[in-house]
């Protein structure tokens, strides 16, 4: 992690670890094309369907993201303690995008943090079922899979929440 970026994250939550780093995020990219490279497994129809709640927009520019992960080190009674910690710490929440992008460019992401599997969770939610929803991509070793959860879920000490940092990255 560079210092520039070291110096904007927040520290992480008692007993939780924080991760840095920045992932380039094509926002005009087809969801089908966004949500398949994470794996070449078919995904779940219900991540497939998301694609209205999470457009692709027109501008189709590579752009980079400054990403904060962020693991509470235990198991958390719902996604909002995520939600309120990342809000009171000014970072943004991020699109499902995001995590693809991760799923895809990072395919050994849990060895890259010591860990042999996890679930990475994009923090902007949707209405689905009448509850809120978040994706996920899930990591078992280099083996990747996209979910959705309910927000509301309980969230054990292998999940790791998305943000963004505020700050535009060059």
């Amino acid at each position: 992690m560079s210092a520039q970026i070291e110096s904007l994250v927040p520290a992480a939550p008692v007993g939780g670890r924080i991760h840095a780093l920045q992932i380039a995020v094509n926002p005009g990219r087809a969801w089908e094309d966004a949500v398949s490279a994470i794996s070449p497994r078919p995904q779940s129809n219900e991540v497939m369907g998301l694609g209205q709640k999470y457009p692709e927009q027109a501008d189709t520019t590579l752009g980079n993201r400054e990403v904060i992960l962020v693991n509470f080190g235990k198991e958390i009674p719902t996604g909002n303690i995520a939600l309120d910690w990342a809000k009171s710490h000014g970072l943004l929440l991020a699109n499902p995008r995001v995590a693809f992008a991760l799923g895809e460019c990072k395919p050994h992401l849990p060895a890259e943090i010591g860990l042999e599997h996890m679930a990475l969770v994009s923090t902007e939610s949707c209405s689905l079922h009448n509850l809120d929803q978040v994706c996920c991509v899930w990591w078992q070793g280099s083996a990747r899979a996209a979910f959705v959860v309910e927000l509301g879920h309980v969230w054990n000490a292998n999940s790791w929440f998305a943000f963004e940092s505020p700050r535009q990255v060059a």
